[in-house]
This record gives C-alpha cells, sequence and structure tokens, in this order.
C-alpha cells in the first residue's frame, strides 16, 4: 500500500488536469491521510468556492501563483496572490482562482499539523499562511528541490522516488526544521 499511486486524468477543449494520489508513508506518521500531486492547464482559470474539511491543507506551489480574493470568517485580509501555504482549520469558505498549476497537496489532520510545524491550530484557524512565514528556508529549499526536478507525470516518472524521499525526509524529520516564529497572532 505505501508505493500505490494511482494516477486520474482529465482532457477537455481548454483544459486538463492530472492528478497522482499516493497513501502517505508510516515515516509521516498518523494524521497524514494521502498525499496528491497536481497538474492543472486551464485557458481560462478556474474559480472554486473552497469549503472547510476539518483538515488542515498544506501546498507546495511549483507552478503559478494562486489567487485567494476572498475568506469568509477569516480575521485577517484575504493573502491574495500567494505559492506555498498552510490553510488552517476555517469554519467557511475561500474563493480561490487558479489557471496553470503544478503542485503537491498534503491534507493534514490538525494533530498531525501541530506536530509538523509546532504551530497551535488556533495560530492558524481561518487564515491562510505562507510556507515561508512559519519555517524559513527550510521549507523554501525543499520546494526549490522538488521544483528543479524533471515534473514528468507530476514526479510519477522515473525520478518520482527521489522526490518522494525528499518529501518524506522534510516531513519525517521535524528535529531538522527550525523553530516557528513568534509572531504569528494567537486568539
Amino acid at each position: 500500500m505505501g508505493d500505490q499511486v494511482t494516477v486520474t486524468r482529465h482532457e477537455a477543449p481548454g483544459s486538463s488536469w492530472t492528478m497522482a494520489l499516493r497513501p502517505a508513508p508510516a515515516v509521516l506518521g498518523g494524521g497524514f491521510s494521502s498525499y496528491c500531486g497536481y497538474d492543472e492547464r486551464v485557458d481560462a482559470g478556474v474559480r472554486r468556492r473552497e469549503v472547510p474539511t476539518g483538515r488542515v491543507v498544506f501546498i507546495l506551489s511549483f507552478g503559478e501563483k494562486i489567487d485567494i480574493p476572498e475568506m469568509s470568517n477569516s480575521p485577517t485580509p484575504s493573502p491574495g496572490r500567494i505559492s506555498s501555504f498552510i490553510a488552517g482549520l476555517h469554519s467557511g469558505y475561500a474563493l480561490v482562482d487558479s489557471a496553470d498549476q503544478v503542485g503537491i497537496q498534503l491534507d493534514l489532520a490538525p494533530l498531525a499539523a501541530y506536530r509538523l510545524l509546532g504551530v497551535p491550530m488556533r495560530a492558524l484557524a481561518n487564515q491562510v499562511v505562507e510556507l515561508d512565514a512559519l519555517r524559513g528556508g527550510t521549507v523554501v529549499e525543499l520546494i526549490d528541490r522538488l521544483a528543479g526536478r524533471p515534473r514528468r507525470q507530476l514526479g510519477m516518472g522515473p525520478d518520482r522516488a527521489h522526490r518522494r524521499a525528499d518529501r518524506d525526509r522534510c516531513a519525517g524529520r521535524r528535529d531538522r526544521l527550525e523553530p516557528p516564529p513568534l509572531h504569528l497572532p494567537v486568539p
């Protein structure tokens, strides 16, 4: 089960997407159900209404920035155009605009997000926070390493073992990550 990858593709005039879903390896611990590599191409762009899920969403983006023009119930202004980020638990929706996207999404249980980030969930509640604000150079370095590898089939081609090892090593080796900054607002 650990190396099982499910790839789904869709092609239509003006749009296409590929998603590669894989169960999270044991090294990541409980609360990491799976992660998904995605490649989305949309000529005219697309707007989605993302609804609350009970999970903390972790996005590693290698493509164009994502625009989040509106977040209901957020104590802070909408983040606007961002790349890689954490979306804390939300009690309302977020409008998300995107066109060409390539990245990896992890959906984390709150306890797993706390273990990975070392940040109380109340500090992330109803907010979207850029990754470099939480973890500094370590996460940015991981994104740069992953983005520099060939993206053939979302990393599910011959170089997939290298990408997977980088992701797993970063997530499983929290002791090598910098401590989170103390400037996050805590209600």
